[in-house]
């Protein structure tokens, strides 16, 4: 197998440090506080719980919602549901006997919902008037590392109020990148996924062992990326072996095993993201 620079030779050093416990602590989360523009954020704490957890999303509408903020579903996309209200006027007698008439909760009805990422601009000045975030956040986005080679790939990134939910970034295969935290070991993780996605090795329907890969895969080569590009703090390799360390069941030998099972599939994504950023013209300099 052809490993792109020192990919492989970085991946071992840090699978060492992984062994040796010579990692430090894990940087603390920086979350991101972006002002709730999205209905979602009104919404009761169901349906904010359907949207993360059957929607896999961090902002979701109705389709008239979408177009007024300058966005339309895709076509062949799917809804999901939220349960809505149903309200009724109901008459009863107060206090002092006398009839008045009170809207009463008699049930819920379904609302159809699309994820943020089973929809597209269609007006750039509409979509960028309702979404724009602060400018620390924007300034975050726009000096990302690689920002161009997700743009190459066609994927939007976008940032949202990392407490909303508990992950600290996601990845969905329509081609979009969300971030909650202020952190570029999330985005490089993130950016694994969207690189294994192109290439085919990131499963159709991740659960179970092929979940545990997949984001052992994303973790440990978004720290590899980062120590090839420089950043030794921020690829947060504390971090990174807690992460793992979790979905190995904090068992420490299984989880430098698992490493080792991918270490094939994290070389051959960041041979991927390194040469799609060569072909834009970009300098990526190695760590000495």
């Amino acid at each position: 197998m052809k490993f792109y620079g020192k990919a492989q030779e970085v991946a071992e050093q840090v699978i060492q440090r992984f062994k040796t416990g010579d990692i430090g602590q894990p940087l603390a989360d920086i979350f991101i506080k972006n002002s709730p523009g999205s209905p979602s954020a009104y919404w009761s704490h169901r349906n904010r719980l359907i949207m993360h957890l059957i929607g896999m999303t961090h902002d979701a509408r109705g389709f008239k919602q979408w177009r007024d903020v300058g966005r339309k579903v895709k076509k062949g996309t799917h809804a999901f549901h939220i349960l809505a209200p149903v309200m009724a006027k109901v008459e009863i007698e107060d206090e002092q006997g006398s009839k008045v008439t009170i809207q009463r909760l008699v049930g819920f009805k379904s609302v159809a919902v699309h994820a943020i990422y089973d929809t597209e601009i269609f007006d750039e000045d509409l979509w960028s008037r309702s979404s724009t975030p602060d400018d620390g956040v924007r300034k975050f986005l726009e000096e990302l590392p690689l920002r161009q080679v997700a743009e190459e790939w066609g994927i939007e990134l976008t940032a949202y109020s990392g407490k909303q939910q508990a992950a600290r970034g996601w990845y969905a295969r329509n081609g979009v990148i969300g971030l909650g935290v202020k952190n570029l070991s999330t985005w490089t993780h993130e950016l694994i996924h969207a690189a294994e996605d192109k290439l085919g090795t990131l499963p159709k329907n991740i659960r179970g062992l092929e979940k545990q890969q997949a984001e052992v895969v994303a973790e440990l080569g978004g720290a590899v990326l980062l120590i090839m590009l420089g950043h030794e703090v921020e690829a947060d390799t504390a971090g990174a072996w807690k992460y793992i360390t979790s979905w190995a069941g904090d068992d420490d030998d299984k989880a430098i095993s698992m490493c080792l099972d991918v270490l094939g599939r994290v070389c051959e994504a960041i041979d991927l993201v390194m040469k799609t950023a060569d072909s834009l013209g970009d300098a990526v300099q190695e760590a000495a």
